[in-house]
């Protein structure tokens, strides 16, 4: 004896499996954005800090931005980050904010025209007084 398929016999799990298979039939899963980065440990008082990041996306990129704060209890500044060639981009933080800071935190986001992002996690980066330290230990 054959038994057609109830929705009524599927119950409410069945019914939500059901519409989670139709809802995933030809949908391509959207992988966000991934960025490779080296963060910056140590920055020059007074000097702006050159911020790199390398994005890879199978859609193209939106945006790339960079936020930084003096303060994590604070908003964070926000930075639309620059490309500079193929999967590269560039984003700096201005100098004038470092003047008395001893750090400043930031991470980066990148958002593809599908609108599917990643983010960094907060990076720190020391402000010292060119005095005292090594150019080696500086990383711009």
């Amino acid at each position: 004896m054959k038994r057609n398929f109830s929705w009524k016999r599927a119950g409410v799990f069945g019914v939500l499996l059901g519409a989670a298979w139709l809802a995933g039939q030809g949908a391509t899963p959207v992988e966000p954005p991934r960025i490779a980065h080296e963060p910056v440990g140590v920055a020059l008082r007074g000097q702006p800090i050159t911020i790199l990041a390398q994005i890879s996306a199978a859609a193209p990129i939106k945006s790339v931005t960079l936020h930084y704060t003096l303060s994590r209890d604070a908003s964070p500044f926000k930075l639309t980050m620059q490309s500079t060639g193929p999967a590269m981009f560039l984003g700096t933080i201005p100098a004038g904010l470092l003047g008395n800071a001893d750090k400043v935190s930031y991470y980066i986001e990148a958002t593809d025209d599908r609108d599917a992002s990643t983010e960094t996690p907060w990076y720190a980066v020391a402000i010292k007084d060119s005095k005292g330290a090594g150019s080696a230990a500086i990383a711009a």
